[in-house]
């Protein structure tokens, strides 16, 4: 099925996604491509902390749930990073269904997000990390206007202490300017 011919949406998660987005996240197929749950999370907690701050304006942690004609198809998360007088960086990260990869749906849904976090909250940067192996996630960001950049110290630290020295980290950045003079050339 082609990506035109699918309907693709997000909203914000339910908790009955929570079982969902933990299984997602904790399937063995993404093992290579991303940071397996930490032993302090649990289902409940994406949902659970997500609801937690849907009412404020800046939410340390939100997770929307990315609908494939009408059914989970996988997650988007925010988490807020660092916040200025300027705005606010967040920190941006996803997962489709392995069954769904290949499909363009990622970037879709990551572009619809975008979309109403630039066009409704005040200017914000996102970040995104990912394993330089991770081939597919790099695509995503590309096409989407992601900048690479050298990760700090800190974040390369914490990478290898998380990984074991397994997997090396590459940082991308986009900020509310660079995403309007993308779509303001675009069409």
């Amino acid at each position: 099925m082609s990506l035109h011919a699918m309907n693709i949406s997000i909203r914000p998660s339910q908790q009955e996604e929570a079982g969902l987005i933990y299984q997602l996240r904790s399937d063995t197929r993404l093992r290579d491509m991303q940071y397996q749950p930490s032993w302090r999370e649990y289902p409940e907690l994406y949902v659970e902390v997500s609801l937690a701050f849907a009412d404020q304006s800046e939410p340390a942690f939100r997770c929307w749930t990315v609908l494939i004609d009408g059914e989970f198809g996988g997650h988007i998360s925010e988490t807020l990073n660092q916040s200025t007088p300027d705005g606010v960086t967040i920190s941006l990260g996803w997962n489709i269904v392995p069954e769904e990869w290949g499909k363009g749906i990622a970037p879709y849904a990551v572009r619809i997000f975008l979309n109403q976090k630039f066009e409704c909250e005040k200017p914000v940067q996102f970040v995104a990390m990912c394993f330089e192996s991770n081939s597919r996630c790099r695509r995503v960001l590309d096409k989407l206007g992601f900048v690479a950049e050298s990760p700090t110290l800190r974040e390369r630290l914490n990478n290898w202490l998380r990984t074991f020295g397994r997997h090396r980290l590459t940082k991308y950045r986009l900020t509310h300017e660079e995403w309007k003079a993308i779509h303001s050339t675009a069409g």
